[in-house]
């Protein structure tokens, strides 16, 4: 169940696109804390904002990248390709783009216990 997942602190890693990647440092790598689960995804709240292209966004919503694939998966050890979006709150995946969101690629791995 995914709302055991609440609280675990979890790695980012943005692979697209290339710009963000550029602008959020740290090879594209950001720590966060899960702190919501809606459905199958997850909200997290990054230790630091997101500033990209003069905007600030304080959440990023995960959804598994995959058909078939859970954030339960992190038993296994391995990151989870994953989307995001960045923004002020959720928005879910399942909605139209927002104008106030950006969406992003990569991976979610989570800290060991």
């Amino acid at each position: 169940m995914l709302g055991s997942l609440i609280g675990q602190r979890v790695v980012v890693q943005i692979s697209d696109p290339w710009e963000v990647f550029e602008q959020v440092g740290n090879s594209g790598s950001l720590n966060a804390t899960i702190v919501a689960t809606i459905e199958t995804e997850l909200l997290l709240e990054p230790d630091s904002p997101i500033n990209v292209d003069g905007k600030q966004y304080k959440f990023l919503t995960a959804s598994c990248r995959f058909a078939g694939a859970s954030f339960e998966d992190q038993k296994k050890n391995k990151a989870i390709a994953s989307n995001f979006i960045a923004a002020n709150g959720y928005i879910s995946m399942k909605t139209a783009p927002q104008p106030n969101a950006l969406v992003l690629i990569g991976t979610l791995g989570f800290f060991k216990a």
